[in-house]
């Protein structure tokens, strides 16, 4: 179960969290009020993995809820490659470093991506801690004051449907490791691995909120402002920013071909992990910052309308019940 936890928070927790990119757009950018947000996106993120938990029997997913999910899949997938290449052309001194970061990372997520979860699992072992030092040592970079006033209705309304689509495209993205993991728990199990996922991830958007908020407003055109922020701790800060946002990126990449490769089985069932690498490689033209400002919300908004609707089904979008349904 605790890999479980592990496997399913690297899922979620990409490079658009590491980077800050994510919480700056759906919940620093709101002032005080993104504190309630950011609490309760942790506890919707909770209940949406509990429903993906609970498998209720074996009728798979519609025609559309497989088309949204193949979107997703594309959107964080292509996000997460150009986040790579985008980290290789800053550390590595090579004239092809952007394109060789990009392809590079994107072999070794396949590879993880067609062996067990034990790989995600370390993987998510070694982000979490690294993740949070990050956010910690950002907390200690001097700030403004967090922006004080009340939210409007209008706004708050936004604000809070924004971060429900958060919850949803990333409670998505976690279908397929959830799938495989559901199989091996009890329901009491099922019970606390969601608890736990839903309060870690809870508290990691706590603390990159508290780390980025006092900086929203000179932070909020960046697009890797975690990265800005650990600059001032100089190069062991900008390495230890380059190594997490470079961890996020491979456990959701691995966690998004995983999807991809099960949504194709069917129709490409010995070639679809190149298949999905090479869309994946395709979709990451259009850039890290686009993809995350224009491609998410949207996406977040018809994938948690589809899980509330859907919910238990969802897990036969997976790898492992399409090839369960073709044996």
């Amino acid at each position: 179960m605790g890999d479980a936890v592990f496997c399913v928070v690297g899922a979620i927790v990409g490079a658009g969290f590491a980077s800050g990119r994510e919480i700056m757009q759906f919940f620093s950018r709101w002032g005080t009020f993104s504190w309630p947000l950011a609490a309760l996106a942790g506890a919707l993120m909770g209940f949406l993995i509990y429903r993906l938990l609970r498998k209720e029997g074996e009728k798979g997913a519609g025609i559309g809820f497989r088309c949204l999910a193949a979107l997703v899949y594309l959107a964080v997938g292509g996000g997460m490659t150009a986040a790579a290449g985008e980290l290789w052309a800053l550390t590595v001194s090579l004239h092809c470093a952007r394109a060789a970061g990009s392809l590079i990372t994107l072999a070794l997520c396949a590879c993880l991506a067609a062996a067990s979860l034990k790989g995600m699992a370390w993987l998510g072992k070694a982000l979490l801690p690294c993740m949070a030092l990050a956010f910690l040592l950002c907390l200690r970079v001097p700030g403004q004051e967090e922006r004080g006033g009340s939210v409007s209705l209008p706004d708050g309304a936004i604000a809070s449907a924004l971060a429900a689509s958060y919850c949803g495209m990333n409670a998505l993205l976690s279908a397929p490791v959830l799938a495989e993991m559901g199989k091996k728990m009890s329901a009491y199990e099922k019970k606390r691995a969601a608890l736990l996922s839903g309060l870690t991830a809870g508290g990691l958007l706590l603390l990159a909120n508290a780390a980025l908020l006092p900086h929203a407003q000179r932070l909020k055109d960046q697009a890797l402002p975690t990265v800005a922020l650990l600059r001032d701790y100089g190069k062991l800060g900008y390495y230890l920013s380059a190594a997490v946002l470079y961890l996020a990126v491979m456990t959701t990449l691995t966690a998004v071909l995983r999807g991809l490769n099960g949504l194709l089985s069917p129709f490409a069932p010995h070639f679809s992990p190149w298949v999905s690498a090479l869309l994946t490689e395709a979709v990451s033209l259009a850039g890290f910052q686009d993809i995350v400002e224009k491609a998410y919300p949207a996406l977040g908004f018809f994938s948690l309308f589809f899980l509330w609707k859907n919910g238990t089904k969802a897990v036969d979008l997976t790898f492992l019940g399409e090839r369960k349904q073709n044996s």
